[in-house]
């Protein structure tokens, strides 16, 4: 039914209590799940006080070595010191670190860590790579003296608008004064320089201004010098823009510094690449679109060969196995994402393996920790599963050559990255090293007795390359064999002749395949040979025999796999004289922390924010209130207090007083919070007409997640209400409801919104007046929401929903406007029943769409584009049919954050004789 404007006086009040309430309850949305009870414990420093659990002591006592040197370090550059003790938080693994409340969205794969303003708060997972937890906590270190340093003028100053730093500067100076000059920045820098697609400084975003602001920063210290970087911090602040300060201190434009810097690069690039190979030119690219990594080869029963390998082609995480020299039969055989067998496939990291009978080991995240999985390569069906509740993180399996075994790196959950072996017949898992040292990409001898692998136990050195070491396997004794300042990576022994091994260096500059020969004939020495040199380097592989590789390279600002002839590729030998097996040398304390002690770990509450508000009603004139909002320093336990008056005249003041207090708890897997409420407000409604209604009561909601995809809501209400309609005396009711809710979501999200899996809610509640002794009424809903990519980028999107109310004072549903009912006006239709079906085909537009402005550019991108079909109508006691509209619209990201709607097309109302009439509506939101 079509329902004339809702002015609801008070919404402002309502908005107030919304925002009380927070995100302790979500529509849809995936679960953040709280598995462990961290028994979390403080280790004080001079400069900082580090949150860590019992378990994770050791690598606590790191930290603190790490942060104080880097402390001192940062200091003299910055030119300035922290005005507070910094808080930072520790966890042994990212699975653990996805579970912290700090921040209350999900958090992705790729985030190794964040500075949280707000409170000054760092947190920070432990990876079991020594090296880079030491480039992350300097890094994120970086940031709160960059945070610390920009604000100290504007609080001092009192500005109330300073100019925003731009993200290049900000992430590029953690960069560039944590890590440096790395491989990495290195890689990524000369594939844009090679393809001609580095972005100016003003554009630069994502990944890319990481990288792209550290290459700028280099360049510009060694060219004005490290206190000119000072002075941008310093001073930024007087000028209109970031940039325009940039120029004064350079003295000159901004576009000629930019053309200064690039002219550099180039330069630099023309010697350090010539005679480098890009990959294409000298491989076979099995693969074009998407990122696709990790890739393992093996011959089927027919001889022939193939290639497995994670793919993001289809906008998420999939693993593909395709005949090596032919695209066009590539197979998937499982996704992640979508269920709790395969929640993650750990894209950036994990690594599988393939046994000559066709069966698939790889590591993946499974509820609260990680399993290998063995995959039947032919069916794609999951054979077996193996973990143990000890271990929280698995990466880089490999088969024995007898396929009884496998080896593996893993995290227990001390964070501690070890070396372990599964016995696929007793089920057993042992720890094969049992030590802090990063230990990682094991890999069998062809003989079964011993194994090679990567670690940095040499001496310690949280900056020194990872060397390569085998160990006898019944002994248990470990050998240098490899040591340089190089990084060393995934070692795997030649399957055609046992002195022979190959592995990724980073000797030369740039990560490519070298080999290493023991030279029987000198004395037992080694012969280095440089297998591949490809100006971007190579990211994983695996040997075919004697003369080829299949390899991960990196191009175009994506990975792609190639195969590779390792025979017609000209080699450089290396000669060394360094003994095969030495002696390895163990430092005598890694985690000397200097002046530190321990404190005990005491909730403590600190405001989140306080807000006051005044909102003006065309009809109740002017409204006020306050809120303001208390979490304790793990983001568990939350309070939120709202206060409001909508007294119109003085003689109302007492009586219109809004009052709640909310409570929320998540440290637990089952999330509970409770409310008070007090509310005493004049509405309107077209169905009631004018009314003052006081409220007073208290609710409780918990939420209980079954997985990562699945919840259960329940909530309880109680209040007092009265009702004046101005006419007789006010109706009081003590109500109760109860209400019970489902939902799964495991929706793939592109930007703009869903693309793949499907969403569903249902909920049902009964509310009984107590005082009355009557049943009051009934609301239930349901919503489906179906989604199908047919092809990479191109999704068929359907919803269904249905909204139903029977008996008293019973809420009305509203559907028109852009999120529901395209072409008909916001709150235009509505009653107490509902249905509405949605279908959408979506589809690319464009890719990007740029606007400029004096400041800087924004980017909508990309932009997608829909043909829709919606139809739909609200009733009160009888649906006498639909309406319908149809049309087309496109969808734009603005800047990544805002998505922009605009619709055009026909409506059609079905229910009367009314024509049909075209429609243009604009807004904002994402897909359904």
């Amino acid at each position: 039914m079509i329902a004339g404007n809702i002015s609801v006086n008070r919404f402002f009040i309502l908005i107030l209590l919304l925002s009380s309430i927070g995100n302790s309850q979500f529509y849809f949305g995936r679960n953040k799940i709280q598995y462990e009870q961290f028994d979390w414990r403080i280790l004080k420093t001079d400069h900082f006080q580090i949150y860590y659990y019992r378990e994770e002591a050791e690598i606590a006592g790191i930290a603190a070595h790490i942060l104080e040197n880097a402390y001192d370090d940062l200091e003299i550059k910055f030119n300035h010191t922290l005005w507070d003790t910094v808080p930072l938080m520790i966890y042994s693994s990212h699975i653990h670190f996805q579970q912290t409340n700090i921040l209350p969205m999900m958090i992705p794969e790729g985030v190794g860590g964040f500075f949280e303003h707000r409170k000054g708060r760092v947190v920070i997972p432990y990876m079991g790579d020594l090296s880079a937890f030491r480039n992350v906590l300097v890094h994120e270190l970086a940031h709160v003296f960059t945070y610390s340093k920009i604000m100290t003028p504007v609080r001092l100053k009192l500005i109330n608008k300073p100019p925003a730093i731009p993200h290049w500067f900000s992430e590029g100076l953690a960069e560039w004064w944590s890590v440096g000059w790395d491989t990495q920045s290195e890689m990524v820098i000369r594939d844009r320089l090679v393809n001609g697609t580095l972005i100016p400084l003003t554009e630069v975003g994502g990944y890319l201004s990481y990288k792209e602001g550290q290459a700028f920063l280099r360049w510009f210290e060694g060219q004005f010098g490290i206190e000119s970087i000072r002075k941008l911090m310093e001073d930024f602040w007087i000028y209109e823009t970031f940039h325009e300060c940039l120029e004064h201190i350079a003295g000159m434009k901004f576009r000629d510094l930019q053309a200064e810097w690039l002219q550099e690069l180039r330069h630099q690039a023309a010697g350090e690449l010539a005679g480098d190979e890009p990959a294409v030119r000298q491989g076979s690219l099995l693969t074009r679109e998407g990122v696709n990594i990790f890739p393992v080869s093996y011959k089927d029963s027919q001889n022939q060969r193939h290639v497995v390998y994670l793919s993001s082609r289809e906008g998420f995480p999939v693993i593909y196995d395709q005949p090596i020299y032919d695209i066009k039969q590539r197979r998937r055989l499982a996704r992640s994402g979508q269920t709790s067998d395969i929640e993650s496939v750990h894209f950036l990291e994990s690594g599988m393996d393939v046994f000559q009978d066709e069966k698939l080991a790889i590591a993946v995240r499974s509820n609260r920790q990680d399993v290998l999985q063995i995959l039947d390569l032919e069916t794609g069906k999951i054979i077996n599963t193996y973990g143990h509740d000890s271990l929280v993180t698995i990466r880089s399996p490999r088969w024995s050559p007898d396929g009884k075994k496998i080896i593996f790196a893993g995290q227990d959950f001390s964070g501690q990255s070890d070396i372990f072996i599964l016995n696929i017949e007793q089920e057993q898992i042992l720890n094969l090293t049992n030590d802090i040292y990063t230990d990682r990409d094991p890999s069998f001898n062809p003989n079964g007795r011993e194994i090679i692998f990567s670690s940095d136990r040499t001496n310690g050195n949280y900056n020194s390359g990872l060397d390569l070491f085998v160990m006898d396997i019944s002994s248990g004794d470990i050998g240098l064999l490899l040591a340089d300042m190089a990084q060393k990576t995934f070692p795997i022994w030649s399957e055609t002749d046992s002195l022979k091994i190959y592995y990724l260096s980073d000797r030369s500059g740039m990560t490519n395949i070298w080999s290493l020969k023991q030279d029987i004939s000198q004395g037992a020495t080694l012969a280095l040979r440089q297998e591949t040199d490809f100006h971007t380097g190579i990211s994983q592989f695996q040997p075919m025999g004697s003369d080829s590789a299949v390899a991960g390279v990196f191009r175009d600002f994506s990975y792609q796999v190639a195969a590779l002839p390792l025979d017609s590729i000209t080699g450089l030998d290396w000669p060394t004289n360094q003994n095969v097996i030495k002696t390895v040398k163990w430092p005598q304390s890694l985690g000397d922390g200097g002046n530190t002690r321990q404190l005990p770990f005491k909730l403590r509450y600190r405001l989140d924010f306080a807000q006051t508000s005044v909102a003006m009603d065309p009809i109740y004139g002017i409204l006020g209130g306050a809120q303001l909002s208390l979490s304790d320093q793990m983001g568990n336990r939350y309070f939120h207090f709202l206060l409001a008056n909508s007294a119109q005249v003085q003689s109302d003041f007492a009586d219109h007083w809004n009052v709640a207090v909310t409570y929320l708890n998540m440290s637990r897997r089952t999330n509970w919070g409770i409310s008070v409420f007090h509310f005493a407000n004049e509405y309107f409604s077209p169905y009631e007409s004018f009314y003052f209604e006081r409220t007073i009561g208290l609710r409780g909601a918990v939420n209980f997640p079954y997985s990562l995809f699945r919840r259960l809501e329940l909530s309880t209400s109680m209040w007092y209400s009265s009702k004046d309609y101005y006419v007789d005396e006010p109706e009081p009711s003590v109500l109760v409801s109860n209400f019970i809710s489902t939902i799964h979501d495991n929706a793939l999200w592109s930007v703009i919104g869903p693309r793949d899996g499907w969403r569903t809610r249902f909920t049902i509640g009964p509310t009984f007046d107590l005082m009355k002794g009557r049943y009051h009424n009934i609301t239930a809903w349901l919503d489906v929401r179906r989604y199908w990519q047919v092809v990479p980028k191109i999704t068929i999107a359907h919803r269904t929903m249905v909204w139903m109310n029977d008996g008293r004072d019973i809420r009305r549903y509203y559907i028109g406007g852009s999120w529901g009912m395209r072409g008909y006006r916001f709150g235009s239709i509505g009653g107490r029943n509902v249905i509405m079906l949605n279908q959408e085909l979506r589809f690319p537009f464009a890719q990007r769409l740029r606007m400029d402005f004096r400041s800087g550019s924004i980017w909508l991108a990309p932009i997608h584009g829909a043909l829709f079909l919606d139809l739909g109508n609200a009733w009160e006691r009888d649906l006498l049919g639909l309406y319908t509209s149809t049309g087309i619209g496109l969808r734009g990201a603005l800047a990544g954050v805002l998505v922009l709607r605009l619709d055009m097309g026909l409506r059609s109302l079905t229910v009367n004789t009314t024509p049909d009439d075209k429609f243009i509506q604009f807004f904002f939101g994402w897909d359904f």
